[in-house]
């Protein structure tokens, strides 16, 4: 088990709310993950490289939310999560998958 540090770059927020809503939803991660702020750029420190289906789907929804590049993700799949995960109809595949650098 490793840890992995995934990176929210730039992160524009529509409002001050909008902002905090993100920090709280952080903040709720903290059974297996802890964030800090590094110039403009949040680094989320997950625990282990093996976490639990529902901890993961939190992360790719807030990813998504966010327009954080969900190409770290694919770290996390295993084995076990590779059918969902890879399901070309989920909302998050493109997004996890695709080979253009994320502006």
């Amino acid at each position: 088990m490793t840890d992995v540090t995934l990176q929210a770059r730039r992160v524009h927020f529509g409002s001050q709310a909008d902002e905090a809503a993100l920090f709280h939803w952080l903040d709720l991660l903290k059974d297996f993950a802890t964030y800090r702020g590094v110039g403009d750029t949040i680094e989320i420190n997950v625990v282990s490289s093996e976490i639990h289906d529902d901890q993961l789907r939190e992360l790719i929804a807030l990813f998504q939310r966010y327009a954080i590049d969900m190409r770290q993700l694919q770290v996390f799949e295993t084995r076990s999560n590779k059918g969902w995960l890879r399901n070309k109809q989920a909302y998050w595949y493109e997004a996890m998958h695709e080979t253009a650098p994320v502006a």
